[in-house]
């Protein structure tokens, strides 16, 4: 079996730019994220005292010091906590420059966090006056042990960082250098290892961003329990959840998904439950209950956790990126193409801030969105495996796929237009150089067994959606998103050309909105003098310019397109049209909110995948595009970093993880 990695001259050459970048890498570590450790040797520090206990409810000044002189920055040690994980303090004083004590910024101190009770203080000349003032809710106790002013930051080196950085600096060489790379080669067991050891590493990060929502994890709010509620109701043999019982006076109601009304006069009500005909319902896909929940729920008697199910689906999600991208660029390469771009793509993939968003936050309203994308990403690396293949190969890899491609749709129902994409990889193929539906590997007579492995999976799927639809709302059309009693009206919001443009600017085209401090990013703007109802939350940009690798896709009418492949042409268009049509549905019939991006980002990201590929492997193309490629892909997963960390909500790390979102923001400090 032949091995493709580089040959022993080549290794060599590399060895020498594999310690110099080691060396940046550790030089970075020391100057630039311990540049206070070395601006503080030799400081001589101040102490305020120690000992200091705070009952909440409570506003407290720690004692004043009057030191006339400089001071750089200030720590608290052997802080501790009852009642809550962390607390806020700041610091107040007085300076040359300012005879009146002023309040500087906030500093979060969390017990556990190395150096959390640390900050930095710039001051106008020699400080006159300084002491810490902090606000202690009721029900917590403070302890705090020293107060030092001026004291020496001691080194920290981390391990993680480090390995962080020189990753970064190995990709950007791989990329500038004319280093002759491994190619990517399915039948190399050094790549086949890699590959699978990846998978593993992302499977178990997916478990790690599960269960890292601790408020999530411990106490979800209550109507995040639908898919475990719709287990217990399905093992009862019916489909509505009987043990919530509708009030008489919602029962009277002319129109019970008026909730604003239901508000104003006090008649409860299930919040984003189904209800019709007197019954609540669970209106989100019934897939991932068919597939995961309902079948735990009997194996062991409870239903699982949504942060069980994020992760399944996740690994899902990463087994199929590492099989499309694989796929993907096998069929649309050009020429030659280095296993290290693979990996960073397919890496990037697999982290992408929808996806990041969607897993580390396992609320009932992500679960399906997720497992419709993980269904999707899946079902089409399969299709493409088995379009790639010929013979009694292909026919599991099709038959898997189109089960994927009909699970998206019991997931997501409006993921099913991607599912055309099948009708351009199958129906019209390439021969002799003609792309033409005469070509096609299924529909005819010496493709049955193959058309019918493709069809099945379909009608299996769709016949429980199908039956669940009717037994519940009379239709097997009615999915229930309609009948769900949420902020508005669903049946009566129609179409508005106003509210789409809005929505189309935010959810494809809005600028990210950037800050000063880690994350670096926050929710973008979304209010609008739009004189009518409309339901928005938050998002952190439009999908095609928060991340700049989505910019081939405007790029096609720059003549990018005419240089693709009839194939190409038709998959890439596919994915595009159906993704701008999810994107419209959901903004028309639902409202501005960042889970709803998720539904056609996949489409996008594919879609800009498969532009770049071509570029990245055409020999007169690929040298300044894998340079740029490189570092936009690397862009991609700082941002996906800073969405996880961002704050939308109250069920954002910050607040639901204080520890762990310190623990990452100590990295950048």
């Amino acid at each position: 079996m032949k091995i493709s990695l580089p040959d022993i001259k080549n290794i060599k050459n590399l060895l020498p730019a594999i310690l110099l970048l080691l060396a940046f890498s550790f030089a970075a570590e020391l100057i630039v994220f311990n540049f206070r450790s070395i601006t503080t040797l030799g400081n001589e520090s101040l102490e305020l005292g120690d000992g200091f206990v705070i009952h909440g409810p409570a506003e407290v000044e720690t004692p004043h010091a009057y030191p006339d002189r400089s001071i750089d920055n200030l720590l608290i040690e052997n802080v501790t906590i009852e009642g809550a994980a962390s607390v806020t303090a700041h610091v107040e004083l007085s300076d040359k420059g300012n005879a009146y004590v002023y309040p500087i910024s906030d500093f979060t101190m969390v017990p556990g966090v190395p150096m959390s009770g640390y900050c930095d203080i710039y001051s106008y000349g020699d400080v006159h006056e300084i002491y810490v003032w902090l606000s202690v809710p009721e029900g917590v106790t403070v302890t705090l042990g020293k107060v030092s002013f001026n004291v020496h930051r001691p080194f920290q080196i981390k391990p993680l960082r480090l390995l962080l950085l020189f990753a970064a600096f190995l990709f950007v060489y791989l990329s500038w250098s004319k280093y002759s790379a491994a190619e990517i080669n399915g039948r190399d067991p050094i790549q086949l290892i890699i590959i699978a050891l990846s998978v593993i590493f992302l499977i178990r990060l997916s478990y790690t961003l599960s269960f890292s929502n601790e408020e999530l994890v411990n106490d979800p709010p209550s109507h995040h329990a639908q898919y475990q509620e719709l287990a217990q109701a399905l093992d009862e043999g019916h489909v509505s959840l009987d043990h919530l019982q509708a009030h008489p006076d919602l029962l009277a109601k002319e129109n019970p998904y008026d909730t604003l009304a239901l508000l104003a006069e006090g008649v409860p009500f299930k919040m984003d439950y189904a209800y019709y005909e007197g019954k609540y319902y669970v209106y989100f896909g019934i897939i991932p209950e068919l597939l995961f929940y309902y079948p735990w729920y009997k194996i062991h008697g409870e239903a699982p956790t949504n942060c069980d199910a994020s992760w399944r689906f996740a690994s899902l999600l990463v087994i199929g990126s590492f099989l499309l991208i694989w796929e993907l660029i096998k069929r649309f390469k050009r020429g030659s193409f280095p296993f290290w771009l693979y990996l960073l793509m397919s890496y990037s993939f697999c982290l992408y801030a929808n996806y990041v968003f969607l897993i580390s936050r396992p609320d009932i309203y992500n679960i399906p969105v997720l497992a419709g994308n993980a269904f999707t990403i899946l079902g089409l690396g399969l299709w493409f495996a088995a379009a790639g293949r010929k013979g009694r190969i292909r026919i599991p890899f099709l038959t898997a796929g189109s089960l994927c491609m009909a699970c998206a749709v019991g997931c997501r129902p409006q993921m099913a237009l991607f599912s055309f994409i099948s009708i351009f990889i199958f129906l019209f193929e390439e021969k002799d150089g003609k792309y033409s539906f005469k070509n096609r590997s299924l529909l005819t007579k010496g493709s049955i067994p193959d058309t019918i492995c493709f069809a099945l999976p379909f009608a299996l799927i769709a016949i429980p959606v199908c039956w669940y639809n009717q037994a519940r709302f009379g239709s097997i059309f009615e999915f229930g998103a309609t009948l769900s009693l949420t902020t508005n009206d669903m049946n009566l919001r129609g179409f508005n050309m106003d509210r789409l443009i809005r929505g189309l600017y935010c959810f494809l085209i809005q600028p990210t909105v950037t800050t000063n401090d880690f994350p670096y990013l926050t929710s973008s703007v979304v209010d609008s003098a739009y004189m009518g109802r409309n339901l928005v939350e938050f998002t952190f940009g439009g999908v095609l310019t928060a991340c700049p690798l989505m910019l081939i896709i405007p790029a096609l009418v720059f003549g990018l397109f005419g240089k693709l492949k009839s194939e190409e042409k038709a998959v890439c268009l596919t994915l595009l049209i159906a993704s701008f049509v999810i994107c419209v549905f959901d903004v028309n019939s639902a409202g501005i909110l960042y889970r709803y991006t998720c539904d056609f980002t996949t489409g996008f990201l594919i879609a800009a995948f498969l532009l770049w590929i071509p570029l990245l492997s055409e020999e007169k193309d690929r040298v300044l595009s894998r340079r740029l490629f490189t570092l936009l892909l690397m862009q991609a997963l700082f941002y996906s970093l800073r969405v996880y960390c961002a704050d939308g909500d109250r069920l954002f790390i910050r607040d639901c993880s204080p520890v762990l979102f310190e623990r990452i923001r100590s990295y950048f400090t």
